[in-house]
């Protein structure tokens, strides 16, 4: 599974606003410090990080990775 969201941790403040909006509530873990996030159960809504008034969520942009597949013809599926 390739992560879409992250979490710094740096920022987070373990509010649990991401967790109150997100449409899969095992997704997040806060037992920490921090949120967790369990990228195997995240569908990638972004709901996380349209709440999160602490900046600590954000986009993983894999964008150069993927132009690197594409120019070496890497098989893909869209």
């Amino acid at each position: 599974m390739v992560p879409v969201i992250g979490v710094n941790t740096d920022k987070c403040k373990n509010c649990h606003r991401c967790i109150s909006v997100c449409p899969v509530k095992f997704a997040i873990d806060g037992s920490g410090e921090t949120v967790s996030l369990i990228h195997e159960r995240c569908i990638g809504c972004g709901s996380c990080i349209d709440v999160c008034t602490h900046n600590a969520r954000f986009i993983i942009d894999d964008r150069a990775l993927f132009e690197q597949a594409l120019s070496e013809g890497t098989p893909m599926v869209a």
